[in-house]
């Protein structure tokens, strides 16, 4: 191969080379706006959010409710202790 093929050859690669890395700056440019509007579009629910965790709060049972709750139904659900059961 003489110098004038390599130097075609070399220029098409580099046109090539630059042309996807061009390619790949848009892509990331786009991306980087739907981000941008998923992220304002998330930060919109903030608020509701907000307000639908404070009413569950308000309205729902505490934690320590259903911890309660379960161990009666354990309690209820298991055979009563008896001496045979014991030894």
């Amino acid at each position: 191969m003489d110098k004038a093929q390599f130097d075609e050859q070399r220029a098409a690669i580099l046109e090539k080379s630059v042309a996807g890395l061009e390619q790949i700056k848009n892509n990331l440019d786009i991306l980087n706006r739907n981000l941008e509007v998923i992220n304002s579009i998330g930060l919109q629910f903030q608020s509701p959010a907000h307000l639908w965790d404070s009413f569950h709060k308000a309205i729902g049972p505490s934690e320590e409710e259903p911890k309660k709750d379960e161990r009666n139904k354990e309690s209820s659900t298991s055979p009563p202790l008896t001496e045979s059961s014991m030894s």
